[in-house]
């Protein structure tokens, strides 16, 4: 049986926490809480970008905006766990959004041209 990346950072953080008593100002005034108050913030850090919680805009590469033809386009998550990502222009005078799905589908009707 292998445990999931996620279940050994939970692990390790857990691991970390042994010696906190609920006092963080306490618990990093001593050398071992620090060291491992320290070695904690950088094993969430790495869980959060090895694991995010949310999905971050991204720059749509090699796609040009359907409005203004520049290569400006971002795609936005979702706002809402039900919701839909957008694709926005990010140049000003244009700001041309559309759904995923939408976006999707014109792309694939330029593809078969």
């Amino acid at each position: 049986m292998s445990l999931s990346p996620v279940a050994l950072l939970m692990d390790d953080l857990n691991r970390l926490l042994v010696s906190f008593q609920g006092n963080t100002e306490a618990w990093v005034s001593t050398e071992g809480g620090a060291r491992e108050a320290v070695m904690f913030a950088r094993a969430f850090n790495a869980g959060k970008r090895a694991h995010p919680i949310r999905d971050e805009s991204r720059r749509v590469l090699l796609t040009r905006c359907p409005e203004c033809s520049l290569k400006a386009l971002m795609w936005m998550p979702p706002d809402t766990p039900r919701g839909r990502a957008i694709i926005v222009c990010k140049n000003p005078a244009c700001g041309h959004h559309i759904n995923e799905e939408q976006f999707e589908e014109q792309f694939e009707e330029v593809l078969n041209g």
